[in-house]
């Protein structure tokens, strides 16, 4: 069987201000170097990519997508997460939309699950052993 491969990204365009006005309201008590911490962290696309109105817009695509190209073709579809997490919002979502049906498969747990990389282990996750 062959597989076609269709990368697609939801348009998400970001109303700055109340954001800023938000987290300015939130951040007060912190120091400026943890304000700017904090920032980074929560500004980055994986934090952006599991926010739900994104995942539910995502959601809709695929559905509208599937329902367009492939329905009652006998073809799948499959989106793959970044996170266990992630993948249970997919699923929830696509339900509730109720337009074409889901089913969630999640890997069993992995020792490296959190992991920065997944083809090796960071220093605090190695295991120490005792010698006999």
């Amino acid at each position: 069987m062959p597989l076609l491969y269709e990368g697609k990204h939801a348009l998400q365009d970001v109303n700055a201000a109340p954001l800023d006005n938000y987290f300015n309201m939130i951040s007060e008590p912190l120091t400026p170097y943890e304000r700017a911490d904090l920032k980074k962290k929560f500004s980055k696309a994986d934090q952006l990519n599991i926010a739900e109105q994104k995942i539910y817009a995502i959601c809709w695509d695929i559905t509208k997508h599937y329902q367009k190209n492939f329905q009652g073709t006998g073809f799948k579809g499959q989106v793959v997460c970044q996170s266990k997490a992630a993948a249970v919002k997919y699923k929830n979502f696509l339900d509730s939309i109720g337009l074409v049906t889901s089913e969630l498969v999640i890997s069993p747990p992995d020792e490296r699950e959190g992991e920065d990389s997944a083809f090796g282990q960071t220093p605090h996750s190695v295991k120490q052993f005792g010698t006999a």
